[in-house]
């Protein structure tokens, strides 16, 4: 009896000792499993670059541009007209010739200012020659004069005699003063109808090209108060002005310097005109009631390509960095999506998957500027590549579900 008791008792710790025996290596086999799972998904993975997505750090220029759309215009543009009311009588040019300043360009026939310098003339010419008879005047008056001077001492006329003789003279004298201050008076008038007549000859300001012609032959103008406009011209066209008119956001970031180029639409496709802002119009025009300002570039003309009025779409050069480590700015995005945190990133160095802190600095328009512990040639993890032929990629390992680590 106590020789059974002791088998069953060392059967049952026995038995117990086979079960923690399949326990422990159960558990040994599903660490084993998990380890060499981790160890194939991930580890494996950090020693094939191919597993990954990867973007390599460059140094490159990073260019931050404002663009929209410009107009050439010339960089001086006149109205030319007549001064005064009349009829064209002549007109010697035509749109898109060359003129020389001072160049008569046509002629206002006025019969006004032609009565007007003629009846200056004559009244000229009446009070010269009242001069020339009141001088004759005064000579003799003076001669008259001195006789009953020394009449006078020696008795032979009278006192009286010799203050008529005295006051004849004196009043010739004024008569000559009164007759010249009549004559200035009429030499202005003569110079003001000359300007008159000179103002009929509709000249050219500047030199440059006729761009405009409002009139024509026979056509009667009325200055009025304001000159009748009858041409516009325009400086040589070898330079034009570019106005680019940026939104009142962008504004403030364009400054004087700052390089601009326009890309404009030719019969042979598009070409590129490069400058630099020159001027910055701070006074707003609207469009479709939206305030837009005017910054403006000279532009190079020499082959005449361009013309006044045409467009172009512009990129003004904002901010610019040269030769920095820049990745584009997708992948930093899904850079820092992947690390699972902000301001790091997971680098693909050889076999091994390295955190690396990274910081941002300039955002052009295709690029970014990157700096911190990162150096050219690096591969920045942008996510791990699909597997299985699906379509879904793989969770990193440093980020949880909801995006935390």
């Amino acid at each position: 009896m106590k020789f059974r008791c002791f088998l069953k008792i060392k059967f049952k710790k026995k038995e117990m000792t086979m079960k923690k025996k399949w326990i422990v290596m159960i558990i040994g086999l599903f660490v084993l499993s998990v380890a060499g799972f981790i160890f194939c998904f991930w580890v494996a993975d950090d020693k094939d670059a191919n597993k990954y997505n990867v973007v390599t750090v460059t140094k490159n220029n990073v260019v931050r541009e404002i663009k929209d759309d410009g107009i050439f215009n010339p960089v001086i543009r006149v109205e030319v007209g007549s001064k005064i009311s009349g009829n064209v009588t002549e007109i010697f040019v035509k749109e898109g010739d060359l003129v020389k300043k001072g160049d008569v360009l046509a002629i206002v026939e006025s019969a006004l200012a032609k009565k007007k310098l003629e009846k200056f003339e004559a009244r000229l010419e009446m009070l010269c020659r009242q001069t020339e008879g009141i001088k004759i005047t005064i000579t003799a008056n003076l001669r008259h004069l001195e006789q009953n001077r020394k009449l006078s001492k020696e008795g032979v006329v009278s006192k009286e005699d010799f203050w008529k003789a005295e006051d004849d003279y004196f009043k010739s004298l004024n008569d000559l003063e009164l007759i010249i201050s009549q004559m200035d008076e009429a030499l202005a008038d003569l110079g003001v109808s000359k300007i008159d007549l000179e103002n009929s000859f509709v000249r050219s300001s500047i030199d440059g090209i006729v761009l405009a012609k409002y009139v024509e032959m026979g056509q009667t103008v009325s200055a009025g108060f304001s000159v009748h406009k009858m041409f516009d011209v325009c400086s040589p066209m070898s330079e034009l002005n570019f106005f680019a008119k940026v939104n009142s956001i962008d504004f403030s970031a364009v400054r004087v310097g700052q390089k601009i180029k326009i890309n404009v639409n030719t019969a042979a496709g598009i070409k590129g005109f490069y400058s630099i802002i020159s001027e910055k119009h701070d006074n707003p025009i609207l469009e479709n009631s939206v305030p837009v300002y005017n910054a403006i570039a000279k532009i190079s003309n020499q082959d005449l390509e361009l013309k006044p009025g045409m467009t172009g779409k512009f990129f003004i050069t904002v901010a610019e960095k040269n030769n920095v480590l820049t990745i584009s700015a997708d992948s930093l995005k899904k850079a820092l999506i992947f690390s699972g945190e902000n301001g790091n990133a997971m680098i693909l160095t050889g076999d091994r998957v390295v955190r690396s802190e990274i910081e941002t600095g300039l955002l052009g328009d295709k690029l970014v500027e990157i700096s911190g512990k990162i150096k050219e040639g690096d591969l920045i993890i942008t996510g791990n590549k699909n597997f299985g032929g699906g379509n879904k990629a793989k969770t990193s390992p440093w980020q949880s579900k909801t995006g935390g680590r």
